[in-house]
């Protein structure tokens, strides 16, 4: 996305949000999200259709984040 792209969508966002579009505001936004390094803390798995799962428990498992049975009540002391 082009600055002018960018500037133009931030300031209809800000507009209808309430607050006083800068053209300012959305250079140094756009310039430090450029200048940024991207990072992705935890990338979710692609799941598809969830239709296909029969329950909510098989999504759960499928995208692995629920709890191993053995770590079901071990906390540290």
């Amino acid at each position: 996305m082009s600055e002018a792209g960018f500037t133009s969508d931030y300031r209809k966002w800000a507009k209808g949000k309430g607050y006083h579009p800068s053209k300012a505001e959305a250079a140094a936004i756009y310039a430090l999200a450029k200048d940024g390094v991207p990072t992705l803390a935890f990338q979710y798995p692609i799941i598809g259709d969830i239709c296909r799962f029969h329950s909510r428990k098989a999504r759960i498992v499928f995208a692995g984040i629920d709890a191993l049975p053995y770590n079901l009540g071990n906390l540290p002391e």
